[in-house]
């Protein structure tokens, strides 16, 4: 718990969480203050404690109810039902599993991403004596296989959640929110885990069901929605003033298929160096159509990307002379969007990237 969170919960009537990441199997969980004990896969046990407390509200009473499961955290231990589930099944590799990185920054290419490097499979058929390339195409074999294992936990728990309030009449009028806390390299680019600024790092899942005010079936690949809307968006549903000072806003108008003034484009920070996987820092500005990344400790880097001709993010275009006015623009946006939420560097240039000494090991802060 220390790990992601700076103190206890506040505000919740009852609350149960996983100290630091927590384990796979029989966890160990923090209750209103009191360490518990609790037997069986985590996730079902997530699902568990979430069945138990919509069993026992009140039925005159609104609820606001979080369900966190932990997977698909690290080390990825499916529930033993789902232990030989896609054992058949070849999954192809992505399109960008080889490459060589060429035209990308150092920052970029010294992470300690590479699948080439996980140690978690080690004992199950990837030994450290394989070649590179041997040891990546087994270990990304294995890590997506057991990623979609306890995956399929968090759906069948999910299930359970949306079964009890179908049988119990609360789905009309129940707002389920579903959605996760970053995305994940599952080979792209050979790596895994997160933290760069590319698309299968950035992009989350976000899923809305409320009958009785968004219509099912519809899909919005046109806007830029961002976690940090999930709260002012709850909070006018419940008919409450966002705090002054939140950087997210409503997207109620867009959910409800009202034409609003939207967001052009986001700002994208990471900070974390140096610690796990040698990620250094940058900020980017993403459009719907462009992207532009900055490393901007010294060694300082670019990366721009034309998400429309190259959706993959193959091919850096920032240092070429045909692209250097749409360079020019998009850091001038990113300057405004850091202005915007005060977002302000200490005058004086930039340091120095320190050096990173952090490994890939098994205990890190993958997902």
């Amino acid at each position: 718990m220390r790990e992601h969170l700076p103190s206890w919960p506040t505000g919740f009537d009852e609350w149960i969480i996983l100290p630091g990441q927590g384990v796979y199997e029989d966890p160990e969980m923090i209750a209103n203050g009191m360490r518990v004990q609790l037997r069986g896969h985590v996730d079902d046990v997530v699902g568990d404690q979430a069945l138990t407390v919509l069993r026992h509200w009140p039925a005159d009473r609104s609820f606001c109810l979080l369900v966190h499961f932990k997977a698909p955290h690290r080390s990825w231990v499916p529930a033993p039902r789902f232990a030989q589930a896609f054992e058949a099944v070849d999954i192809p590799v992505p399109r960008t599993f080889a490459d060589p990185l060429d035209g990308r920054p150092e920052a970029v290419r010294r992470t300690q991403m590479a699948l080439a490097d996980l140690p978690d499979f080690r004992e199950q058929g990837v030994p450290a004596t394989l070649p590179p390339a041997e040891r990546g195409r087994r270990n990304l074999a294995l890590l997506m296989k057991n990623y979609y294992r306890v995956l399929l936990g968090v759906d069948e728990n999910v299930g359970r959640v949306l079964a009890f309030l179908d049988t119990h009449d609360l789905t009309a009028n129940t707002v389920v929110l579903f959605t996760s806390d970053n995305g994940f390299f599952l080979g792209e680019h050979g790596f895994f885990d997160k933290r760069l600024m590319y698309e299968p790092s950035i992009r989350v899942p976000l899923l809305v069901r409320y009958p009785a005010r968004v219509p099912a079936g519809r899909v919005d690949t046109t806007h830029l929605v961002l976690n940090l809307d999930i709260a002012p968006t709850l909070l006018e549903w419940a008919g409450v003033p966002a705090p002054t000072g939140m950087h997210g806003r409503s997207w109620l108008p867009l959910l409800e298929g009202q034409e609003s003034p939207w967001r052009e484009a986001f700002l994208y920070q990471y900070y974390e160096y140096p610690a796990w996987h040698c990620v250094r820092k940058h900020r980017g500005v993403r459009t719907r159509d462009w992207k532009l990344i900055h490393f901007w400790e010294q060694p300082e880097e670019w990366e721009l990307y034309d998400l429309t001709a190259d959706p993959d993010e193959r091919h850096n275009l920032a240092g070429q002379p045909a692209y250097a006015d749409r360079l020019t623009q998009l850091r001038t946006q990113l300057t405004a969007l850091r202005r915007e939420v005060g977002d302000v560097d200490p005058p004086g240039p930039s340091p120095m990237a320190a050096p990173c000494t952090s490994s890939v090991g098994a205990g890190s802060d993958a997902q």
